[in-house]
Order: structure tokens, then C-alpha cells, then sequence
């Protein structure tokens, strides 16, 4: 398998659980078509942070790269990156003062996709409605669909670069 490609086969499966049984979706359909979106998500934006700090990268090189990235980190700087106003961690100064609408979508799409898979994957209780994550898939889809048309500004480069360096912008020359 292509391991570039991962993110879109992701959202295929997704888009497959979710629609796998006719009538009355099964909640284990329900609970992995959300966690696999989230995963979607999380891979594209791996692979397109990894594709800007090193386009030429070996193969071998772009894999211990992607190993760098962490859920946790990830989400800090999606929640931070759904505002307007992007601060630098532990800090007053300003990342960004005027984050763009679609930064601030991409973010909060993330960080509610991971609150999400959070529930699907840890949470017995949760119950999942087919028609919420067909929603949450196809506005996924919209969110990587649009990237194209804004990955070569300078916020998607301060957004990037803080999914892996995000502990590090407050330091202290």
C-alpha cells in the first residue's frame, strides 16, 4: 500500500462503515466509521506538514518524520487553532492575530473529530446517529478537499509547523 494515499483510503472505509448495513447501523459501524475519519484527518495532516518541511525526503526518512507527530500535541494546537486570535503557549505573545476562517475549520474539525473518536473508541455508552456521522465524514472530506486551495499560505506553514513544534514556540532563546 501507498502509505501517501492512506488518508483518502481512510475516508473510503469510513464512508463504507457508515453506510455498511441498510437498516438500523450497527453501533461498532457507527463507533469505527469515526474513529477512521478522525484517523483520516490525522494522517493528512501528518502527510502534508511532513511534505512541507521536506519534500524530498526519502522514504525512510519521511517515516521517521511521521513518528514524530502526537495526538495530544495535535489536538493542544487544533483547539488553539480554531480561534481567530492563535497565542503562543505559555505565553501573551500572538502566533497569529487574524487566523483565517478555513485555518480555524480545519482545527476545530480536528479537535472535534478527536473528542469524537475519543468517545467511539473509549465510552461504552456513547451512541452514535448514522445521519451525524455521515456529516462528520463528508464535512472531513470537505476540509481535505479545500486544503489544495490554501496549503501554500503563510498560517497553514505557522499551523504546520506548531502540529510538531508546538511545546517549543514559547522557549526561550
Amino acid at each position: 500500500m501507498n502509505a501517501q494515499m492512506l488518508p483518502e483510503h481512510l475516508l473510503e472505509q469510513a464512508r463504507h462503515l457508515a453506510q455498511r448495513e441498510r437498516n438500523r447501523p450497527r453501533q461498532a459501524s457507527l463507533r469505527r466509521a469515526v474513529s477512521t475519519a478522525y484517523y483520516a484527518l490525522f494522517h493528512f495532516l501528518i502527510r502534508e506538514a511532513t511534505r512541507q518541511f521536506g519534500p524530498d525526503l526519502s522514504e525512510e526518512n519521511y517515516n521517521r518524520v511521521y513518528r514524530w507527530f502526537d495526538h495530544g500535541t495535535m489536538a493542544r494546537v487544533a483547539r488553539a487553532f480554531s480561534e481567530k486570535v492563535v497565542r503562543i503557549p505559555n505565553s501573551k505573545e500572538l502566533l497569529l492575530q487574524n487566523n483565517p476562517s478555513w485555518i480555524q475549520l480545519i482545527a476545530f474539525t480536528f479537535a472535534e473529530l478527536q473528542e469524537w473518536r475519543h468517545s467511539a473508541d473509549y465510552d461504552p455508552g456513547a451512541q452514535f446517529v448514522r445521519a451525524e456521522v455521515v456529516e462528520t465524514i463528508r464535512i472531513t472530506e470537505h476540509v481535505i478537499r479545500q486544503w489544495k486551495t490554501v496549503k501554500n499560505s503563510p498560517e497553514v506553514n505557522a499551523f504546520l509547523l506548531s502540529l510538531l513544534l508546538w511545546e517549543k514556540w514559547g522557549k526561550q532563546r
